[in-house]
């Protein structure tokens, strides 16, 4: 059947179908609606990000919706799979699920109108939800009867996102209430790279450090070089925040990023190991997907400190420099590499869930056959060029430049959205 690579995806433990289910399609119905603001309200967007609507609920849908509902999804399906253990329980998987919505439509809501009253309660909200799903995975957690490197990545992980989600609605009451006096950069700095770096990016690592051997048949990797990566992704994350919310200078704040950096070459490096010693020698969509982003991601991590340390003026005295890093780290590293994954996570959910118990009794799809590779990899070049643009674009100036990017970037999102509807359709 041509199935034996992702079969790990799903075992005895794994929760039913729903729960991560309901997490993948508002995830990817948001990074549709994300896609689709930043070409109609590309110039808005582009105006900065303080105080401003349209930036702010477009970096949210992403943050939230699109990233943090999609890793909530993956870590249902994918932490019973890979511990050995269930998810504690279902039920409060599915009520976090509808209060973080809920509270996230409160937020975009509160943005888009700049109702700042508004903007705490549904902060509040997203905040309960995601109390609710650190408890729920921790309480997971606390089931394991052996400790491994990807237990290590997700527990560091949860510790991310509940110190980013409290900081940020700090920041958000601090909008109406002026106890921290005027938000500065140095407070955003901390918010943004304690949920950039040390919640998307460490679970990312996490789980790639399991699924992308996985895809590539390259296993029975040492984890010496994951455990490195690890310890200094966490110092890096930490003391980037600390330097934040102290108000600390470019040299001081210079100093974590480079061990963040190191941290994200060293994972880098460690995974050209994997893809030379892959068994599958064919580069799949996945495997292309997962390149282009790795490639984004050295670039990220380059761009930003050579910003930290004062060396692209632009990044200072002009809101594009931000927003252009904003595009190849957001929209190039994180969302490649999750969409990439998700041509594989995907439509293995729903062909085993669908056909498994069929096999042998009438004829099924092949696995291969449940979205067109073309198509996704003509969805793959058009977010190329879609980050490429919106980046050249907004680091010149050229807004047609940088609206055509973000027409490309939604073309390939439209791809992969109808890619994926067309998995339920088989």
């Amino acid at each position: 059947m041509g199935m034996h690579s992702p079969a790990g995806l799903t075992t005895a433990q794994a929760p039913s179908l729903s729960l991560p289910l309901e997490h993948i399609l508002a995830a990817i119905a948001s990074f549709v609606a994300l896609s689709a603001l930043l070409f109609w309200r590309f110039e808005g967007v582009a105006a900065g990000y303080w105080r401003n609507p349209d930036a702010l609920v477009v970096t949210h849908l992403f943050t939230l919706g699109w990233v943090t509902m999609l890793i909530m999804g993956a870590a249902y399906q994918l932490i019973p799979v890979v511990l050995q253990v269930p998810i504690y329980s279902e039920a409060l998987g599915h009520v976090t699920f509808a209060v973080f919505l809920a509270g996230l439509g409160i937020m975009l809501w509160s943005f888009w109108e700049f109702q700042v009253g508004l903007l705490a309660g549904g902060g509040s909200l997203v905040v309960a939800a995601t109390a609710l799903f650190l408890f729920n995975l921790a309480a997971t957690l606390f089931g394991l009867e052996r400790w491994t490197l990807t237990a290590s990545y997700v527990a560091s992980s949860l510790g991310h996102l509940a110190l980013a989600v409290t900081w940020g609605l700090v920041l958000a009451l601090n909008l109406g209430y002026g106890f921290l006096g005027a938000t500065s950069p140095q407070n955003l700095l901390a918010h943004v790279a304690v949920g950039f770096f040390g919640w998307f990016t460490v679970t990312i690592f996490g789980y790639a450090y399991k699924l992308v051997p996985m895809f590539a048949l390259a296993h029975d990797r040492p984890e010496v070089l994951g455990r490195v990566v690890l310890y200094l992704m966490n110092a890096g994350v930490l003391g980037v925040f600390a330097a934040g919310v102290a108000g600390a200078g470019r040299l001081v704040t210079a100093i974590p990023l480079v061990v963040l950096t190191a941290g994200v070459a060293l994972f880098v490096a460690d995974l050209y190991g994997v893809f030379r010693q892959r068994r599958r020698r064919r580069l799949d969509v996945t495997m292309q997907f997962v390149i282009s982003a790795l490639a984004y991601l050295v670039l990220t991590a380059g761009l930003t400190v050579t910003a930290a340390s004062g060396g692209w003026a632009r990044f200072g005295s002009d809101p594009r420099g931000p927003l252009a890093l904003g595009a190849v780290a957001l929209l190039g590293w994180v969302s490649m590499l999750a969409v990439g994954q998700l041509y594989k996570v995907v439509p293995f959910l729903v062909w085993y869930h669908k056909y498994s118990e069929r096999v042998g009794v009438e004829p099924v799809p092949l696995l291969r056959d449940m979205f067109s590779e073309p198509l996704a990899q003509a969805g793959l070049w058009l977010s190329n060029a879609g980050v490429l643009g919106l980046f050249g674009g907004l680091l010149a100036g050229a807004s047609a430049l940088g609206r055509a990017g973000a027409g490309s970037w939604l073309a390939g999102s439209l791809v992969f959205a109808w890619s994926m509807a067309g998995v339920f359709r088989k």
